[in-house]
């Protein structure tokens, strides 16, 4: 009988003073997904090219193989960022910046 109460206290110490130490870690956690620092996401289009097997981009080798240009104008990238605003209205997103930069990036800024 004094093993298994000892054993129970035990456990419980165990279990409290777990408890205790995670609590100010638990307690920090941002569990805020609505990001309100803001969030900017950058995305960067090129021209579609049937049956190729495409690398992803790697801003510090910037392989885009084939991007849009001048020459494409700034319809494809009016395009492609009025998809994103339409997708996040879908969803929801109020608080969402839809902005293209030249003719090939668009950035995405989420704001709480």
């Amino acid at each position: 009988m004094r093993r298994l109460l000892s054993n129970l206290i035990l456990s419980g110490a165990i279990i409290v003073g777990s408890a205790v130490a995670l609590s100010p870690i638990v307690a920090n956690i941002n569990s805020d997904v609505s990001y309100s620092d803001g969030k900017t996401l950058t995305f960067r289009a090129s021209k579609k090219v049937e049956n190729v097997e495409r690398p992803f981009y790697d801003p510090e080798n910037d392989n885009v193989s084939d991007p849009l240009t001048a020459e494409d104008g700034y319809d494809p990238i009016e395009s492609i960022a009025d998809t994103f605003r339409s997708r996040l209205e879908t969803w929801g997103v109020s608080e969402a910046d839809v902005k293209y930069v030249g003719y090939d990036t668009i950035t995405v800024t989420l704001k709480a």
